[in-house]
């Protein structure tokens, strides 16, 4: 099984939170894939990211760099990873 991680960091790199997706079943891995890319854009928008002030222009160009850190100190950050369970 696979497992899709966004993890949202606050001050000092503590984690603020943590939202895994199981991968488990090939018919549903798109369906699991889009829900947890959508999620990472949705807390990256809630951390300030807009594609006009930013070098990711557009969603899928942040989804591909995989991680949005605040610009204004805050040292906020999501990031999306994968990882394997045996």
């Amino acid at each position: 099984m696979r497992i899709i991680n966004v993890i949202k960091t606050g001050d000092g790199g503590v984690i603020d939170s943590i939202d895994s997706f199981a991968v488990w079943e090939e018919q549903l891995s798109d369906e699991v894939v889009k829900k947890a890319e959508e999620r990472f854009v949705e807390i990256a928008k809630e951390l300030g990211w807009n594609p006009d002030d930013h070098y990711c222009d557009n969603e899928d160009d942040l989804i591909e760099e995989s991680y949005y850190e605040q610009e204004n100190g805050d040292w906020h950050s999501v990031c999306i990873f994968w990882s394997d369970v045996e």
